[in-house]
């Protein structure tokens, strides 16, 4: 059976070539490398040409492309019966092909199969955190159900309440698309309804859908795959506080997107309002028995946090912000959250650091977007890419 792995790549020649190692390392041969270049202008086409492997299927765009279109792009070129959609600097573990085959198998070809993975910290990625100079691998955390059962094919109501958490900008699985195996049928259903990727956040959009559509879903707590966190990618821009960069990297304007939901916008992080668009994007293209709702009050009561959080901690918003920001509120939002928001700014500001800081945190405590996505074992490595990492990883398992 052909699996397809896709890798969407853009001026990352060094890391692609370490991402195809990942690949051709495996002890499998039944599978296609499909490489869709997005208008690269560094040696992408030569690195790959040199490879000189028949299983490795290069594709250009002819002009830059959003993330979006380019992931749709290099999906349209696969014709395996399962595919796998990595990024250039991502990679797979050892085990991968092994573990997929048996899950196949033993489930008698699912529509859709789940995992987990390591998530590998190129040296200098995370400028912000301690030991930024080294490599660092993390493990990510699982569904509490799946790292207690080990491996389950997920229920209806479990599925459900997963999606549901994200339409009420919950983090309770990892939305990142390195994570899913997907099968034809499934594929060709979800492309029933529109792209298979869509909204900004092509990621978040298909791996909920996904989720709701995939007549058996199976879920495994085997790390198969390396998720990558490189100087060159949007994670890099995104921790490490240059989110605008980090969307100018993606290539997705909201403009491009809003449509009809513009009038629900607001100023804020794009990361929720991405988010925003990848759930409406759902709730519209899928069939209407799923009876989605998109907790569009949360949203704008996250982004009037943000707000105000941005305007606490910088001390650049004056009372011409403020006051343009509380007219894109209803009245109702106004008087549940948006005065006493910005009359706590006022008092706040009165405050020892210290103690904003502290009122902050209650904030965030209180919005709780996001769970704990990785284990608390972190180990530092002498490694400077993911073909070392995979090394490395053979000789430990």
């Amino acid at each position: 059976m052909l699996i397809s792995i896709l890798i969407p790549t853009r001026n990352r020649c060094e890391l692609l070539s370490q991402c195809i190692y990942t690949i051709l390392e495996q002890e499998d041969s039944n599978f296609e490398i499909i490489i869709s270049d997005n208008f690269s202008d560094d040696n992408t086409f030569s690195v790959v040409s040199k490879i000189n492997d028949k299983r490795i299927k290069y594709f250009r765009q002819q002009c830059l492309v959003s993330v979006t279109e380019n992931w749709n792009y290099a999906l349209s070129k696969a014709s395996g019966e399962y595919h796998l959609m990595l990024g250039d600097d991502d990679g797979l573990s050892p085990i991968f092909f092994e573990n997929i085959r048996k899950l196949i198998k033993k489930y008698n070809n699912p529509e859709l199969i789940r995992f987990s993975g390591y998530n590998f910290i190129f040296p200098g990625a995370l400028k912000l955190s301690e030991h930024s100079d080294k490599a660092r691998l993390r493990n990510y955390r699982q569904p509490e159900i799946i790292e207690r059962e080990g491996e389950l094919v997920l229920s209806d109501i479990l599925k459900k309440n997963m999606v549901t958490h994200s339409l009420n900008f919950k983090h309770r699985f990892e939305f990142n698309m390195q994570f899913s195996v997907v099968s034809k049928s499934l594929q060709k259903r979800m492309e029933s309804f529109g792209n298979f990727y869509q909204s900004p956040y092509p990621d978040f959009y298909a791996s909920n859908a996904l989720l709701l559509e995939a007549k058996t879903n199976v879920w495994s707590n085997n790390k198969l795959v390396i998720v990558g966190l490189s100087t060159k990618s949007f994670g890099h821009y995104y921790f490490n506080g240059n989110e605008k960069e980090g969307v100018k990297f993606l290539g997705n304007k909201i403009g491009n997107w809003a449509g009809e939901y513009l009038v629900n916008i607001l100023p804020g992080p794009d990361n929720n309002t991405f988010w925003y668009l990848a759930m409406e994007a759902i709730r519209s293209s899928l069939p209407k028995h799923h009876n989605l709702i998109v907790n569009i009050a949360r949203y704008r009561f996250l982004q009037t946090g943000y707000f105000l959080r941005h305007a606490i901690i910088t001390k650049k918003i004056n009372f011409n912000n403020i006051f343009s920001f509380l007219n894109k509120l209803t009245f109702k939002e106004c008087i549940i959250y948006g005065y006493p928001l910005f009359i706590s700014f006022f008092i706040i500001k009165l405050f020892p650091i210290n103690l904003i800081f502290a009122i902050l945190g209650i904030f965030r405590k209180f919005s709780y977007q996001y769970g704990t996505p990785f284990n608390s074992t972190e180990i530092t490595l002498p490694l400077s890419g993911t073909k070392e990492l995979y090394q490395y990883l053979k000789i430990k398992n």
